[in-house]
């Protein structure tokens, strides 16, 4: 816990120095405040009982009440000033999540460890009870506390040591309760993270526009309803556990209050009857015990409560230690690799299913490869096993006969996926991202390749009206289009060498399909490419097409040749021939 604070106190000097100087008002404050509500009631009485003259009654009355008053303006301006420093610091945070999540392994992020993981982090710093915000949040309390203690534990210890000794013991007993409740709470997390991820995954989809159209098309609002209605409930189920330990934390803590401040005043009162302590003097002792009692609890509470919290620093600064894939310069263009895959093999899990079997195939610099299979033949799985994105469960990826990282691997590759991602930004921030405006004639050339010039003529056009009301709404065709041109814009102007496609095109018609390929084709003659269709005319220009089934390629050659062998090729070829025969499509 004390390395964990700190680590947080570190980073919040780095982020938001204000942070650390109102955690010294709010300690000043929290010390200051109780001592004075203790301290004027005395004078007070002191006063009137004559032992203090009337000038230094009021002398005392009023520099306490001066204090009282600034140190309750030095509240209300930390009240008013926290939250929006805390936000501040929270950012800085967030912005190191993801920038972290961007740079690890990405099968690892696709995993369902990696998401519940990831979705614990991002909970403890988006909600302000929990994580780095909520430490900060009891730290002024805890420091406060502990100075209060060493205070008053001169004043009651002058009355009877054993009181002391009563309210300390009792308060670490409570402590180790409330650290108790708290630990089995922690290992309960992994549940709820689980249940938190599938909800917002309901919300995020319910939210997109593009399921909109599904969702009333297909009348889906029902079954959505039930499906989210089940998990909140398994939320709230979820949540009592926890609101039952929080409520053995509550009747712990106060049957351990009774006891201590039983014992506590029994002592008192004891000096007053025996005349031993005035009036003011039983004053005194009695707002120090209850003073003393109430910091101990704080302190018990905020020690126990910073402990849980710093079980999720930990979370966070284990997530933020996981390895990276360090990101490479573009290479060269002069040079086209050969890959070649020996023995690959790969599943997601280790007791999972093989996604692919055995995959051994060469791809020699400059050839066109088509790869194609029904769907679940392990087609995409090949392309991210190719790009670095997994790592194969077993055999080896060999660029030019070396095994490289996966981060050197990529480096090589322009790739577009299926599943289109347009970013609410310009074109040309959508094609090159961060190299604007040096690279804009680069992206206009770009865009007139793919055929969008007439659709972005000003390449600073915002795409989609999500953040700008002037931004074009594109087609699916368009989208694809555009996510095209940001592959031929890292073939031709960031050093990639080999290109993989898979499936783009989907929303295409087939002549468009074929035409666009053949225009691939002819701006990436000085490079390799793989393309994956499912329309398999879309092959014929090829060098060589591989045929997948269940995770193993069963047929290799060119388009021709494997129409000759009249094998699972030329079977999927002909079937699919039909529907473009007599005018049906």
């Amino acid at each position: 816990m004390k390395n964990n604070i700190l680590y947080v106190l570190k980073k919040t000097w780095k982020y938001e120095k204000a942070i650390l100087g109102i955690l010294g008002l709010q300690t000043l404050v929290g010390v200051f405040v109780p001592w004075i509500s203790m301290y004027l009631p005395v004078v007070v009485l002191d006063g009137i009982s004559g032992q203090i003259t009337r000038n230094m009654l009021w002398f005392g009355v009023a520099g306490l009440i001066v204090l009282l008053t600034s140190c309750n303006i030095v509240r209300a301006y930390v009240d008013a000033s926290y939250d929006t420093h805390l936000m501040n610091n929270k950012i800085h945070y967030l912005a190191d999540l993801f920038r972290k999540n961007m740079e690890l392994d990405y099968a690892y992020i696709e995993s369902k460890e990696g998401q519940n993981r990831f979705q614990y982090v991002l909970h403890t710093l988006t909600n302000d009870a929990l994580g780095i915000t909520g430490m900060l949040t009891r730290l002024g309390q805890l420091w406060s506390s502990v100075l209060s203690i060493v205070l008053y534990v001169g004043m009651v210890a002058a009355l009877d040591i054993w009181v002391v000794t009563i309210l300390i013991f009792t308060s670490v007993i409570h402590l180790i309760f409330v650290n108790l409740f708290l630990k089995r709470l922690h290992h309960q997390k992994e549940e709820g993270v689980d249940i938190e991820r599938k909800i917002n995954y309901l919300f995020s989809y319910i939210q997109s526009e593009k399921s909109h159209k599904d969702i009333k098309l297909y009348a889906m609002q029902d079954w959505l309803r039930g499906k989210i209605h089940a998990l909140i409930h398994e939320r709230i189920r979820w949540a009592q556990q926890l609101t039952y330990y929080n409520v053995y934390i509550g009747i712990s803590d106060t049957v351990l209050l009774i006891l201590r401040d039983a014992l506590a005043y029994y002592c008192i009162f004891q000096g007053l009857f025996t005349h031993q302590l005035g009036i003011s003097e039983f004053t005194f002792y009695f707002s120090a015990i209850t003073g003393f009692s109430a910091f101990i609890s704080k302190l018990s509470t905020s020690i126990a409560y910073i402990s849980q919290r710093s079980r999720e620093v930990d979370a966070f600064r284990e997530y933020m230690e996981l390895p990276v894939m360090k990101g490479k310069e573009a290479l060269s263009q002069d040079h086209i690799p050969q890959l070649e895959l020996q023995h690959v093999s790969f599943r997601y899990h280790e007791e999972g299913a093989e996604i692919l079997k055995d995959i051994n195939m060469i791809w020699k610099p400059r050839e066109k490869i088509a790869l194609v299979g029904e769907n679940g033949a392990g087609k995409s799985t090949l392309v991210k096993l190719l790009c670095g994105l997994y790592q194969p469960t077993s055999g080896k990826i060999l660029v030019d006969g070396k095994e490289l990282a996966p981060e050197e691997l990529q480096t090589y590759f322009a790739v577009a996926f299926q599943d289109i991602h347009i970013l609410p930004m310009t074109a040309a921030e959508n094609i090159a991202f961060d190299q604007m405006p040096q690279a804009e004639k680069a992206v206009q050339t770009c865009i007139r390749k793919v055929g969008l010039e007439e659709t972005f003529p000003d390449v600073n056009t915002p795409v989609t009206k999500l953040l700008h009301k002037e931004g074009k709404v594109l087609s699916g065709g368009q989208e694809q289009r555009l996510i095209l041109a940001r592959t031929l814009y890292r073939l031709m102007y960031q050093g990639a060498t080999l290109l993989l496609l898979d499936e783009p095109t989907a929303a295409l018609d087939p002549l468009a399909e074929q035409a666009f390929y053949r225009q691939y084709e002819q701006m990436t003659e000085d490079r390799s490419a793989i393309f994956i269709s499912h329309r398999l005319a879309s092959t014929q220009f090829c060098d060589r097409v591989l045929v997948l089934k269940e995770g193993r390629i069963i047929e290799e050659g060119t388009h021709q040749e494997l129409l000759a062998k009249k094998g699972y090729y030329e079977e999927m070829f002909t079937i699919q021939s039909q529907y473009y025969k007599g005018g049906t499509v």
